[in-house]
């Protein structure tokens, strides 16, 4: 190998530089400084005559015994001290430049590192920004090219099931020849507090950052870090808003990496950027729903609801609105409120419109008439609110209109004449009551002692607990502390208010009554209570309960097997084909394993079909205990079932099939009878590939593997290989 300081070496030659000073040409600066006193130190005091002498070397090139050229030494002759002065400019000069190159090459590596951290950042950004599918899985390869280390990863924080905060793995990017651990179940479920990273949750949740070489970590943490061959890591923790939502992991597996203060600023400019763009994905996440939560009320309300621009005219009408004024939503966007407003009530609207666009108010309750497409007029309370734009900006109007025609003849009818309202009540099919402010019963018709069995004399005072369930109590109540807090508030809420809740009569059933209740105003407009009509509800509320557990039971038999509970084969197959669908998207992998009990039909015939059924429940509560939470399992026909393992290759599907064949093996059974049973299974197991490209191949291949399994002796596993053919089954 040629000698790097041969150049330097024939500098000092050139210039006749003796040993001492050529070795400090070598050693930079600092050298040269050291050598220069010395120097000195020997010139004014070791020597101190007029005309001091040193040794002066002069060397020559000659070949070393390896060929390559080296330095001699050829004569020694006294100089003097301007000579020494010679040398040592020589080697300041020539140490100077040494450390000038040597600076130079480290600000040329340090900008290259600055520029490929700025190139991968902004595509790191620009994913995030152009917000494609999955883009955390496509930026975190940026973030791993710029950092250079072995692997980053995203861990995700939640509450399991017991309310602990916990961590999982959700995302990752490895470098060459790094080991990824995304599918590393023991990763899919770490309790900071339980599981050794109590440190950890003290210090993200603090906005710190964890960095350092893993050897010097506490033992719990080691645990778990060392097993994936961390040298050294950093975790930078991830703000979703104001909440802590996980951490970004750097880790190094090749040698321990010592992060720079730059590095360490890239780094947390990378993860607020990561919690900017969860962040936003939750509140677009919160907004769909909300529009899907508006939607649904919006086309489903039992009151009328419209949408109407600031001149007036309607937008958006719900079918509600067109049952009950007659007109389709395609004839609503032609008209105004003022087209379907009666004659006498045209103006209501109007100066509600001019009030609130000149910011006097942005609510409004009132009363009036409407003239339906077929020529009736109908009484509707209509609640009205101007909604703006996050500027403030007037938007539209939203209205709800409720139809009170019936109440308000009613009350009409009791305005007008105490014994026309009282022939009526006592008439009526429905319970009509009235109820002062103080919530005492002060009429009840004939059908109100139909329906619940009393007298008004026996209600007495207040709301009886007696008649009104405690449940039921805290609805009612609530209605009435809203209209009282609006009379409170001089804005009287004059609405009919529609609630269902349950009673109980004086016989003790229970009764689903609709009540409908409306205010009742002095002419000083003073509240005098409500005026109310129920009516019995129950059998329409058994029959709403009854559907839905019948429909619930309909897709239970539509989707899991009886006996075992697990997924039938129609649901199964649905199952795996959406999984299959989903690998060969990613190109992940998947595999299959099929399996049956092995002599199945001995213990039917032996011990009768009731033991085989246990056999077969015993045996699912047992797969399902042993398969993880993401895998499939279903019941494919008699004793054969099938498990679904996503993410998972053919290696890894033996183990879990060798897992399940043990643990199956090793189980006793407890027939009805009381006897004990063991029995054991033959597993086949396929692998989504080529040979097996989808899921027809992959059910027949696992079968020909379980076959093979079976004519090999039972109890055992068969990985499918081809050219294996289909025999007699055993």
């Amino acid at each position: 190998m040629k000698d790097p300081m041969l150049p330097l070496r024939r500098l000092a030659r050139r210039f006749r530089l003796s040993p001492r000073t050529r070795a400090v040409v070598s050693v930079g600066v600092f050298g040269v400084l050291i050598f220069s006193v010395l120097q000195l130190a020997l010139q004014f005091h070791v020597m101190p005559d007029a005309n001091p002498q040193l040794d002066r070397h002069l060397t020559q090139e000659t070949a070393a015994p390896d060929g390559q050229p080296q330095l001699a030494d050829t004569d020694t002759r006294p100089v003097g001290t301007s000579f020494i002065v010679w040398q040592i400019l020589i080697a300041f000069l020539t140490g100077t430049l040494s450390a000038l190159f040597y600076e130079r090459t480290r600000q040329r590596e340090k900008l290259a590192t600055r520029l490929r951290y700025e190139r991968n950042f902004a595509l790191f950004s620009n994913t995030l920004v152009l917000d494609r599918p999955d883009a955390i899985h496509h930026c975190l390869p940026y973030i791993l090219d710029a950092t250079q280390c072995s692997r980053v990863y995203i861990f995700q924080n939640y509450l399991d099931t017991d309310g602990r905060l916990a961590m999982r793995q959700t995302h990752e990017a490895c470098a060459e020849g790094a080991c990824s651990q995304l599918d590393n179940p023991a990763l899919q479920h770490i309790v900071y507090a339980e599981d050794g990273f109590a440190r950890w949750e003290y210090e993200l949740a603090r906005d710190h950052m964890i960095n350092g070489v893993v050897a010097t970590f506490p033992e719990s943490e080691r645990a778990v870090l060392e097993p994936q061959s961390i040298l050294s890591i950093l975790v930078i923790p991830i703000w979703v808003g104001k909440e802590w939502g996980g951490f970004v992991g750097y880790d190094e597996t090749r040698q321990a990496k010592q992060w720079s203060a730059d590095d360490l600023n890239l780094l947390r400019a990378a993860s607020q950027s990561l919690g900017m763009y969860l962040d936003r994905k939750q509140t677009e996440a919160a907004l769909k729903a909300s529009e899907e939560e508006f939607r649904i009320a919006f086309e489903h309300a039992n009151d009328g609801i419209c949408i109407v621009d600031l001149a007036g005219n309607f937008s958006r009408v719900n079918q509600r609105m067109c049952d009950l004024l007659g007109y389709s939503q395609t004839e609503f966007t032609t008209m105004s409120v003022h087209d379907i407003a009666h004659p006498g009530d045209k103006d209501l609207s109007g100066h509600f419109i001019e009030r609130s666009l000149a910011g006097t108010t942005t609510t409004g309750v009132f009363e009036k008439r409407y003239i339906c497409k077929d020529g009736r007029t109908i009484w509707g309370r209509v609640s009205s609110a101007l909604a703006h734009d996050q500027q403030g900006k007037p938007l539209h109007f939203i209205s709800h209109l409720q139809d009170i025609t019936p109440v308000k003849e009613l009350v009409d009818a009791l305005t007008t004449s105490e014994s026309r309202y009282r022939l009526l009540a006592d008439h009526a099919a429905d319970a009509i009551w009235t109820m002062d402010e103080h919530q005492n019963y002060t009429f009840v018709s004939p059908a109100f002692k139909r329906l619940y069995g009393y007298t008004l004399k026996e209600l007495g005072k207040g709301l009886p607990e007696k008649l009104i369930p405690a449940h039921s109590r805290q609805v009612i109540m609530g209605h009435v502390k809203k209209r009282l807090a609006s009379i409170r508030a001089g804005i009287p809420d004059r609405s009919a208010y529609r609630i269902e809740v349950e009673m109980q009569a004086k016989d003790g059933r229970r009764i689903w009554v609709e009540s409908i209740t409306t205010p009742v105003f002095d002419e000083q407009d003073h509240y005098r209570g409500v005026v109310g009509v129920s009516r019995d509800i129950t059998d329409r509320k058994r029959a709403e309960d009854a559907l839905k557990a019948g429909e619930e039971k309909m897709r239970l038999l539509a989707t899991l097997d009886d006996l075992t509970k697990l997924a039938n084969r129609r649901y199964f197959l649905e199952l795996v084909k959406r999984e299959l669908d989903r690998s060969h998207r990613y190109s992940h992998p998947f595999s299959l394993i099929m399996f049956d009990v092995d002599h199945f039909k001995h213990i039917n015939d032996t011990r009768g079909h009731d033991a085989g059924d246990g056999v077969l429940m015993a045996l699912s509560a047992t797969v399902t205990g042993t398969l993880r939470v993401a895998d499939l399992c279903g019941r494919f026909g008699g004793e054969e079932f099938v498990a679904g393992l996503p993410e998972t290759g053919l290696d890894e599907a033996l183990e879990v099939a060798e897992r399940l064949r043990v643990v199956v093996e090793n189980t006793e059974i407890e027939l009805d009878s009381g006897e004990l049973l063991r029995v054991t299974v033959s597993l086949g197991v396929a692998e989504l590939s080529d040979a097996s490209p989808d899921l027809t191949a992959l059910l027949k291949h696992a079968d020909l593997a379980m076959y093979a399994a079976k004519r090999n002796g039972r109890n055992r596993i068969e990985p499918y290989t081809p050219g294996m053919a289909l025999t007699e089954a055993f």
